[in-house]
C-alpha cells in the first residue's frame, strides 16, 4: 500500500481518487456536509488525466440533487 501512495503511475492515482471517494461516502452523514467534499473530490477527478474518474465526476455533477439525496 505504501508502495501505491508514494508512485506516480496511473494505477496509483487511480487508486488515491478511488481511496478518496470512498472515504467521502463512508465518513459523511448529511447533503451539507458531503456537497464541499464531492465538490473538491469532483475537482480532483477533472484534472486527474484518468478518463474513467473524469467521466465518473460528470455523472456525479449530472445527478448531483439525487447523489445528495441519499445522504
Amino acid at each position: 500500500m505504501r508502495v501505491l501512495l508514494r508512485s506516480t503511475l496511473k494505477m496509483a492515482r487511480a487508486w488515491r481518487i478511488k481511496q478518496a471517494l470512498r472515504a467521502i461516502y463512508a465518513t459523511a452523514t448529511t447533503p451539507e456536509e458531503v456537497e464541499p467534499l464531492l465538490k473538491r473530490w469532483r475537482s480532483w477527478a477533472s484534472r486527474c488525466r484518468l478518463e474513467p474518474f473524469k467521466r465518473l465526476g460528470r455523472t456525479i455533477t449530472k445527478h448531483l440533487t439525487g447523489v445528495l439525496n441519499g445522504f
